[in-house]
C-alpha cells in the first residue's frame, strides 16, 4: 500500500485538482479578487497587453505579475472564467510539486508524501484554489525561494525571489525572513563577514533592486509609492492596543479552520524532543518575522492566507517527527476536512473555507425576485458582474456603498460576507428598513429596502440571530470600539 501511495501520489493530486476544476470553473471573482485581480486583467486585456497598471481608482500598489499573465491567457484562450480558474488549478499544481521537493528534503518519501496530502486538505490553500487571487502565484515564488535557499541554488533563488517581489508587496515580509534564514545558515556554517556580506549582496539585492524599480515607477504613473489613496484604513500607524489586538487575532487564525489539532501534535512532538531542528528554525523565522510585519503594517487585514507557508511547515514538521503516523494522519485529515465547513455563527465569512461559494447561488435567488434592481454594499459583494462574472448579464447590479449616505438609498444587501458595517448602521437597517433574509448554508443575505422609497413586500421576513452570534457580534463592536 506504501509503495502504491507514493507512486501515485501525483497522479491522485492531479486527479482531484482536474474535479475540483470542473466544480468551481464558474465561480466568478470573489472578495479581493476583484481588486487584486479581475478589474487590472481587465485593463490590461482591454488595453491589449500595452499597459501594466491598475485602473487609477482600484490599485492598492501591488505589483501586476498576476494580472497580466492572466490577461495574455485571455489573449490566447479567450476571456472567461474557466481560463482563470485553470491558470489558478496548474499554479496550485506546481505549488505542490515545490512543496514535495521541500518535504523531501527533511523526511522519508511516505512522510512527505504524507505531509503534503495534508496540506491539500487545509481549507485555506482549498479557496485559495477557487478565489482567483494573486496569492496562489506569490506562494509558488515563495516556495521556490525557500527551497532554493536551503538547497543553495543561487540563481533560483535570485530568480524566484523577483518574480515574487512583481507579484505581491507581502515578498517584503518573506525577502526579509529569508534573509534572517540566510544569516542563520552563515552561522551554522562558520561563514566569514566578507563572504557572508558578498553572497548576501548577491542574494538578495536583485529583489531589493525590482521593488526600488517598482516603487519608482509607480510613484512616476500613479503620484505615490507606499500610502494608498484608494485604501486610506491602511495608511494609519497602530496603537499599542492594536498591535495586542493584531497578535491575539494572529494566534486564532494559526488554530483556526481545523489547525488546532495539528499544533496540538506539534506541542507533542516538541515534548517528546522528535523536532527536526532545522525545519523548526526555518519555521519559526518565516512564521515569526511575518507575524510581527503584519501586527506593524497592516492595520485592520490579517488574513488566513498570509499564514499558509507557516502552516504547511508546521504540517511538515508534525509529519516528519511521528514515529508512526497512521493515526496521527487520521486524526488531522478529519480535522483539516472538517476546518473546509467550519463556520461560527456571528464569523464573517472571508476566504478561509469554501463557505463562502454559497452567495453565488443566493445571488441567482435575488436576482429571480428583483431583476436588475440596483443595490449598494460593501465588499466583497459591492461588484456588479459585468466585472465578477465577465458578463454584465450575470450577477447582481451592485455599487460600493462606501462614501455615500445609506439613508438615501434605495436597496441595501447585508450578509455575513460582509465585514464594514458598523453597528450603527446595522442597528438603525434592522428597525427603520424593511428586510428579507435569503440563507444557504452558512451564508445569509439580507435584502433591506429603503422604507422612504419602497413599500414592504408581503413575503419579507428577516432571520433572527442566535444569541451566540449577537454575543460574538457585541464583543466584536467592543473591540473595534464601535
Amino acid at each position: 500500500m506504501e509503495k502504491l501511495f507514493n507512486k501515485y501520489i501525483y497522479y491522485l493530486i492531479a486527479l482531484a485538482c482536474s474535479i475540483f476544476f470542473l466544480v468551481v470553473k464558474n465561480d466568478p471573482f470573489h472578495g479581493d479578487a476583484v481588486t487584486s485581480t479581475a478589474k487590472v486583467a481587465l485593463n490590461i486585456y482591454d488595453n491589449n497587453l500595452q499597459t501594466i497598471w491598475y485602473p487609477p481608482l482600484a490599485d492598492p500598489g501591488h505589483p501586476t505579475l498576476f494580472p497580466y499573465l492572466l490577461a495574455v491567457c485571455w489573449t490566447i484562450f479567450g476571456k472567461s472564467l474557466w481560463v482563470a480558474h485553470a491558470l489558478i488549478i496548474l499554479i496550485g499544481f506546481c505549488t505542490i510539486l515545490v512543496l514535495r521537493k521541500i518535504a523531501l528534503l527533511f523526511t522519508t518519501e511516505t512522510k512527505a508524501n504524507t505531509a503534503v496530502l495534508l496540506s491539500c486538505m487545509y481549507s485555506v490553500f482549498v479557496a485559495q484554489q477557487a478565489l482567483l487571487l494573486n496569492t496562489p502565484l506569490f506562494f509558488l515564488w515563495v516556495l521556490l525561494c525557500l527551497y532554493s535557499l536551503i538547497t543553495k541554488r543561487t540563481v533560483l533563488f535570485i530568480v524566484s525571489s523577483v518574480l515574487m517581489e512583481i507579484t505581491h508587496l507581502q515578498a517584503n515580509f518573506f525577502l526579509l525572513a529569508f534573509g534572517f534564514i540566510y544569516a542563520y545558515q552563515c552561522y551554522e556554517t562558520k561563514q566569514n563577514f566578507g563572504t557572508f556580506v558578498k553572497n548576501g549582496l548577491m542574494l538578495f539585492l536583485p529583489a531589493s533592486i525590482t521593488l526600488a524599480l517598482w516603487l519608482w515607477a509607480h510613484q512616476m504613473h500613479f503620484g505615490w509609492a507606499f500610502l494608498s489613496p484608494n485604501y486610506t484604513e491602511h495608511n494609519n500607524i497602530k496603537g499599542t492596543g492594536q498591535f495586542i489586538q493584531s497578535v491575539f487575532l494572529i494566534i486564532w487564525r494559526l488554530v483556526d479552520n481545523g489547525m488546532l489539532i495539528p499544533y496540538m501534535l506539534f506541542i507533542y512532538v516538541w515534548a517528546k524532543k522528535q523536532i527536526n531542528k532545522k525545519l523548526f528554525i526555518y519555521t519559526a523565522i518565516i512564521l515569526l518575522v511575518n507575524s510581527i510585519c503584519m501586527a506593524v503594517f497592516l492595520y485592520n487585514t490579517i488574513g488566513h492566507r498570509y499564514f499558509l507557508i507557516s502552516q504547511f511547515m508546521v504540517l511538515l514538521l508534525v509529519i516528519a517527527g511521528l514515529p508512526k503516523i497512521k493515526w496521527p494522519f487520521i486524526t488531522m485529515m478529519a480535522s483539516l476536512l472538517i476546518g473546509n465547513y467550519m463556520y461560527y455563527p456571528g464569523k464573517v465569512i472571508a476566504d478561509s473555507n469554501l463557505q463562502y461559494r454559497s452567495f453565488f447561488a443566493i445571488e441567482k435567488r435575488i436576482m429571480h425576485d428583483f431583476g436588475d434592481s440596483l443595490f449598494y454594499s460593501y465588499a466583497p459583494i459591492s461588484t456588479g458582474g459585468d466585472i465578477r462574472y465577465l458578463d454584465k448579464q450575470k450577477g447582481l447590479n451592485i455599487q460600493p456603498l462606501n462614501d455615500l449616505n445609506m439613508d438615501a438609498l434605495p436597496m441595501l444587501l447585508q450578509s455575513n460576507v460582509n465585514a464594514e458595517f458598523t453597528k450603527p448602521q446595522r442597528d438603525s437597517l434592522y428597525k427603520n428598513w424593511h428586510g428579507h433574509t435569503y440563507e444557504q448554508g452558512a451564508i445569509y443575505v439580507n435584502v433591506f429596502l429603503n422604507p422612504a422609497y419602497n413599500k414592504k413586500p408581503a413575503w419579507f421576513h428577516l432571520r433572527e440571530p442566535s444569541w451566540f452570534e449577537m454575543q460574538l457580534q457585541s464583543l466584536k463592536y467592543k473591540i473595534r470600539g464601535e
